[in-house]
C-alpha cells in the first residue's frame, strides 16, 4: 500500500469518528439551560445516548431509540440536517440540561450507536460558575480539593483577558488573547455575547493557600476594566472537623447552656422568696386594717354607751371597767379574724360583773 493510499484511509477514518480531539469546555451561569448540538459524519445507530462521565448506572441520563426524549432536567432531540463541519443531511444529536447547578459541572457524551462497541461519542466538559459577577468584591467559602469557577461580566468586548492574584501589579497568573488558556490549576475562557462578554476563571484543586484576593480583568485599547472577589479556603479533612467541633465556640455554647440552666434555677428561688415576701406583707396589711376596724368599732361603741346613760352611776371600780372594755376589744377582734379566716366564733367568758347588769339591780337590803 502506498503512502497516498494509507494517507486516505486514515482521513476517511478519522471522519467516521464522532468524538472530537479537542475538548469543548461550556461556561454557564447557575439556573441557566444548557443545548450543545453533537455532530456526526454518518448513523451509526438508532440508539441515541446521552450521559455523564463512564455512562454507567446514575451516569446514564438517557438511552433511547426515539427522535426526542426527556427525563427530569435531560432532553435529547434528533435530527439530520447537519452541522457545519459536516455534511448537508449528516446527524445531529441535540442533548440538554436546564436549571444548572453547580452540581452539573463535569464531563458530558452524547452518542449514536447500537451496542457499547459501535457507539460513537461526542465529549465536551460543562461548567457551571459558582456566580457570575456584575460587581466588585464578592467573596467566596470554599473546601479544600474543591473548584472555583467565577464569571466576570462586562458589557463590552476586549482584546486581553488576565487572571491575577491581588491588583495585576505582579502576580498574574494568566494572560491570553485567545478565547481559552490555561495555566496549571487556572483556567480562563472569554465568551462573547450579544450584551457585553465574560471572562470565565476557574481554580482547580483549591488548598489553603489558595486564600486571598482575586482580580479578572478584560483590557479594551489600553484600558483595563476588572471584577475583584475574595477566597477563604478551608480544611474539609475530619482531623480537622474533630478539631473544630471540640474548639472553644463549641466549648463556649456548652458553658452558655449550662450557664442558662443555672440561671433558670436561680430565678425560681429568687421568684418564690419574693412570692412569700409579697403573702407576709399582705397578711400584715390585713391584720393592721383588722385591728384599725377593731379599735373603730371599739370607740364607736364606747361613744354610744356614754351618750345613751350620761347620769347613771355605778358602783365598780375603774380597774373593772377598764377590764370589760378591754374583753370588749378583743372579743371585736375576735369577731373580725374568725370573719375574715372562717373560724368559728369563740368569744371569752366575762370576768367580773357586767355594768350594764350592776346598774340595773336594785340595792339588796341588809
Amino acid at each position: 500500500m502506498s503512502v497516498h493510499q494509507t494517507l486516505l484511509c486514515c482521513f476517511l477514518l478519522s471522519l467516521q469518528v464522532g468524538t472530537v480531539d479537542a475538548l469543548n469546555h461550556y461556561y454557564r451561569e447557575p439556573g441557566e439551560k444548557l443545548s450543545i448540538r453533537c455532530g456526526f459524519s454518518r448513523l451509526y445507530g438508532s440508539q441515541k445516548i446521552f450521559c455523564r462521565e463512564n455512562c454507567e448506572g446514575e451516569n446514564l441520563l438517557i438511552s433511547t431509540s426515539q427522535k426526542t426524549a426527556q427525563r427530569g432536567r435531560y432532553g435529547t432531540e434528533y435530527k439530520e440536517d447537519g452541522l457545519k463541519d459536516f455534511y448537508q443531511g449528516s446527524p445531529v444529536l441535540i442533548v440538554s440540561v436546564s436549571h444548572l447547578t453547580q452540581s452539573d459541572s463535569g464531563l458530558y457524551r452524547c452518542g449514536l450507536g447500537d451496542s457499547s462497541s459501535t457507539t460513537q461519542y461526542v465529549q465536551f466538559r460543562v461548567l457551571v460558575a459558582d456566580a457570575v459577577l456584575k460587581e466588585t468584591k464578592v467573596h467566596f467559602s470554599k473546601t479544600a480539593g474543591s473548584s472555583l469557577t467565577v464569571g466576570c461580566f462586562f458589557g463590552h468586548h476586549g482584546n486581553r483577558q488576565f487572571l491575577c492574584r491581588g491588583r495585576c501589579d505582579e502576580d498574574v497568573l494568566i494572560q491570553t488573547d485567545k478565547v481559552r488558556a490555561e495555566n496549571g490549576r487556572y483556567r480562563i475562557e472569554y465568551e462573547k455575547r450579544a450584551a457585553g462578554s465574560v471572562v470565565f476563571v476557574t481554580i482547580d484543586q483549591l488548598i489553603q493557600a489558595d486564600s486571598g484576593s482575586y482580580r479578572c480583568s478584560l483590557d479594551l485599547t489600553n484600558q483595563a476594566f476588572y471584577r475583584d472577589f475574595t477566597v477563604s479556603v478551608t480544611d474539609a479533612s475530619p482531623t480537622t472537623t474533630q478539631r473544630s467541633g471540640s474548639s472553644s465556640p463549641s466549648v463556649s455554647s456548652d458553658q452558655e447552656n449550662t450557664g442558662t440552666f443555672g440561671g433558670t434555677s436561680g430565678g425560681t428561688s429568687n421568684h418564690t422568696s419574693d412570692l412569700l415576701l409579697i403573702v407576709a406583707l399582705t397578711v400584715t396589711f390585713i391584720l393592721l386594717l383588722l385591728l384599725s376596724v377593731a379599735l373603730l368599732i371599739f370607740c364607736r361603741r364606747r361613744s354610744a354607751k356614754h351618750q345613751q346613760a350620761p347620769a347613771v352611776q355605778t358602783d365598780y371600780s375603774p380597774a373593772a371597767e377598764d377590764l370589760n372594755e378591754l374583753l370588749e376589744l378583743m372579743e371585736t377582734w375576735i369577731l373580725l379574724s374568725s370573719w375574715s379566716s372562717g373560724v368559728p366564733d369563740l368569744k371569752p367568758k366575762r370576768t367580773g360583773s357586767d355594768p350594764k347588769q350592776s346598774s340595773n339591780v336594785p340595792p339588796q337590803e341588809d
